[in-house]
């Protein structure tokens, strides 16, 4: 059935329809519409129709569709009834403050589809404050301080599209407050570490943009907890074994930035348990069968450590878990440990190869 209460705009290539002909969405190639309500859906129409003004534009009305959680799109099977064929301008016309409003309300970004002359410091204000990173789209004549701190209190990451003479030292750590990820966009001389320690709590691997002397070892164990990857950034002078084990049993993946003379045999397992890929840098010493097949069986590695497990480990249960799950790691099994099942399953699970052929 057609739900009367669901008009949305859409353009549909390589096909034409009359007012008041209903058909089945599908039915035709190219005929898609964004999963939005009434007035996004008009948005998102007219920033396609901006490139593409010659072509024509349908206000329908559709019934109940089928989503595809994947992605934003939803691709219809149901009915579609056109109650209206509009061209550019007339679609135009229908963009009105009130429409424009009620969509940056719902989803600030939608103001970049709002041509700049229409952008009021109203519609702006509302966008950001949906959204702080609607601020990329906010004109630069009316990027005001108070403007740019509502954006980054409310998103911080928008401290990037903040202009450089209004980047204050509050502006910025209200930014850094909300997400910390914005330290990257903090001029250096405004940087301090009250605001680097701010942002290391909130994300940790922006130690990598805390000025070498601003580094603590309490910032730096906050930030090695927060995201053990950060031990990358770590100060060489500053590391131990003690803060490389925090590191590592945060993410087993932090070992590669481990000095070979601190690594642990417990703390090889820590990494390789949290994270398979670790196996590559666990020193030959240490790898144990235990540990090898922890890695081999892990759902992220997908069998490909099996490279890295030295010959005189590698069992026929151990070669049986790493080809079902990469059938290209046969090659890597002793040639007395390949059955016939076994390379029946490596072709089975062989990752899929696209042959060119040259002519």
């Amino acid at each position: 059935m057609i739900d009367p209460n669901s008009p949305i705009f859409c353009n549909i290539n390589d096909t034409s329809f009359e007012v008041g002909e209903v058909c089945v969405l599908g039915s035709r190639p190219g005929i898609h519409t964004k999963m939005f309500d009434c007035c996004v859906n008009f948005l998102w129409c007219f920033s396609h129709c901006e490139h593409k003004k010659n072509q024509k534009y349908y206000r329908v009305q559709l019934g109940t569709g089928v989503e595809n959680e994947e992605d934003e799109e939803l691709f219809c099977s149901n009915e579609m009834l056109v109650l209206e064929v509009l061209d550019f301008d007339e679609v135009t016309k229908t963009l009105t403050k009130e429409v424009c409003l009620e969509t940056v309300s719902k989803d600030g970004l939608m103001l970049q589809f709002i041509p700049e002359s229409k952008r009021t410091p109203d519609l702006c204000d509302a966008a950001i404050s949906n959204q702080g990173c609607a601020l990329l789209h906010v004109p630069q004549h009316m990027k005001t301080p108070q403007v740019c701190f509502k954006a980054v209190s409310n998103g911080g990451w928008a401290l990037k599209d903040v202009p450089e003479s209004m980047k204050t030292p509050q502006v910025c750590s209200a930014a850094v407050s909300n997400n910390g990820e914005a330290l990257r966009h903090v001029p250096q001389h405004i940087k301090t570490r009250q605001i680097c320690f701010e942002a290391v709590s909130n994300c940790g691997s922006e130690l990598e943009f805390v000025p070498e002397k601003l580094k603590t070892l309490e910032m730096c164990l906050v930030a090695v907890k927060n995201n053990g990857w950060a031990l990358k950034f770590f100060p060489k002078p500053m590391m131990s074994p003690q803060i490389c084990l925090e590191a590592v049993s945060n993410f087993g993946g932090a070992l590669q930035h481990v000095p070979d003379h601190m690594k642990t045999p417990e703390m090889c397992l820590i990494a390789v348990s949290d994270h398979g890929w670790a196996l590559h840098h666990v020193p030959e010493a240490m790898k144990t069968p235990e540990m090898c097949f922890k890695s081999v069986s892990s759902d992220e590695c997908g069998g490909w450590t099996l490279e890295s497990v030295p010959e005189s480990m590698r069992t026929p249960e151990m070669c049986f878990e790493a080809v079902s799950r990469d059938g290209d790691m046969l090659e890597h099994v002793p040639e007395n440990m390949r059955t016939p099942e076994m390379i029946v399953l490596s072709r089975e699970h062989k990752w899929p190869v696209h042959v060119v052929t040259l002519k």
